[in-house]
């Protein structure tokens, strides 16, 4: 429904949703994949975990 909506109508709604905290937080997974769309070109996934700012090692505090 919101591919529907104008790009600045989105941003706004977008924003305003995420006032009260952040759109990620640690613990999130985040999961990228870049093909083509006929698949003929696949240059695979990547995932990237969400981790606070004052982790150290890598885990979610």
């Amino acid at each position: 429904m919101t591919a529907l909506l104008p790009e600045h109508v989105m941003w706004r709604l977008f924003i305003r949703r995420n006032k009260d905290g952040p759109f990620l937080r640690p613990g999130d997974l985040v999961t990228a994949s870049i093909r083509s769309g006929d698949g003929s070109l696949d240059l695979g996934a990547q995932r990237t975990p969400i981790i606070a700012e004052n982790s150290t090692n890598g885990e979610p505090s």
